[in-house]
């Protein structure tokens, strides 16, 4: 298929750090496993490394660097530039451009691949939903000079890589059309997730009324929370029991958590629309502790306006639990037949209220639903089989360095 085998393979990834990413540090874990070296630096070692499985792979955390802006891609470029100049690595693997600095001095290392991963795109973000949204007051709870910041070292990167991996066929026109010299260079390769060997036994403990589960996260518009509060306020005028738990966000309701670009206006909704009591805000709550939450919920409600093949979706697929979502290409790929996720696109909340209403009332279609999502995702979605296709891409893109 190649010039160059597996064991050809010595690599370098960055991730900024561990806790956020457990399922892509257990699939890197993955591709080690599988070649001839393999290295994680990470700016922030915040997990036991005890905790994880991690096989052949190498844990280095990067010196945090001096205290200015920018201090953590610096010192992180430093530490994989100090790698290439010790060890043959041939690939370097950077996410989101936290490597810029390097990339900018690529010429310095003419035998490594250099490759970036972008999960969602800048550009993508103010042209299609935050400038038709918000105007140009503010960007995704981000203000605007961190997103300039952002943007700018994307499109460096973009232009520098040898190879941009994005985790949905729909990214690849996005970027080409953000960042002309991509052109050629985009792969995609969805994520992965680590699936249990027994699917997580649902406890409904209470028959009557429907109960959604998000775990997109913050709370914020971007990811769908109008339309959640929408489906609430109808719910209640069509007296149907409906309850969410919000796991890994914060209440806009709570006068602690700093005011954010949907606070007020999130806030204004639930209060004035009667749906305080309708949502349980239980902030971040440890991976090991979220199947009791899978356990208890009907449904993952994912109506994200975001990109990618979301890690949250999957997560609940590979656990039993249905999701509603929007058909984009990244949640296409994770239901290409329609059978467990319902797109709720355009949205209605009358329709959703309905496809509920009768999923609640007939168990066995909803256990039927569970188990095509579950065993859909375990045979196309877990780590070994997405940790193959990237040996595979950087077995190709080393052979044609070489060549």
């Amino acid at each position: 298929m190649t010039g160059t085998s597996a064991s050809d393979i010595r690599f370098v990834f960055y991730l900024p750090n561990l806790s956020s990413y457990l399922d892509r540090v257990r699939l890197i874990g993955c591709i080690a496993d599988k070649v001839g070296r393999g290295v994680l630096l990470t700016s922030h070692l915040d997990v036991p490394l005890q905790n994880l499985d991690l096989g052949n792979l190498e844990v280095i955390e990067t010196p945090k660097g001096r205290r200015y802006p920018g201090r953590s891609a610096v010192a992180a470029s430093g530490a994989v530039a100090r790698l290439l100049e010790t060890d043959n690595f041939n690939i370097v693997h950077d996410t989101f451009a936290h490597l810029s600095p390097l990339f900018l001095r690529r010429r310095r290392h003419p035998g490594q691949v250099f490759l970036t991963s972008l999960y969602s795109l800048a550009e993508w973000d103010l042209r299609e939903w935050i400038r038709p949204t918000y105007g140009m007051r503010s960007v995704t709870n981000l203000n605007l000079r961190q997103y300039i910041q952002r943007a700018v070292m994307q499109r460096v990167v973009v232009r520098l890589a040898d190879c941009v991996v994005v985790q949905a066929p729909g990214l690849v026109q996005r970027v080409v059309r953000y960042n002309k010299g991509a052109t050629g260079k985009l792969t995609w390769i969805p994520n992965n997730v680590e699936v249990p060997h027994e699917p997580v036994l649902r406890e409904d403990v209470d028959a009557q009324s429907i109960h959604l589960l998000w775990a997109a996260g913050g709370f914020d518009r971007a990811k769908g929370a109008d339309e959640l509060l929408t489906l609430l306020r109808r719910g209640k005028e069509r007296e149907v029991q409906l309850r969410v738990s919000a796991v890994g966000a914060s209440s806009p309701l709570d006068p602690s958590i700093p005011p954010y670009l949907d606070y007020y206006h999130l806030r204004s909704r639930m209060e004035s629309e009667g749906l305080t009591e309708s949502i349980s805000f239980l902030n971040r709550i440890e991976p090991d502790q979220m199947d009791r939450y899978y356990r208890d919920a009907d449904w993952l409600f994912h109506v994200s306006q975001l990109d990618g093949s979301p890690r949250v979706a999957l997560e609940a697929l590979g656990r039993g639990l249905p999701v509603i979502g929007l058909r984009h290409p990244g949640m296409t790929i994770l239901d290409p037949d329609d059978q467990y996720i319902f797109y709720a696109d355009p949205f209605d909340a009358d329709s959703v209220l309905d496809q509920l209403i009768d999923e609640k009332a007939d168990t066995q279609s909803h256990a039927n639903r569970a188990a095509a999502g579950r065993k859909y995702i375990a045979e196309n979605f877990s780590s070994d089989v997405i940790s193959d296709k990237y040996v595979e891409l950087y077995a190709r893109l080393v052979s044609e360095r070489v060549g």
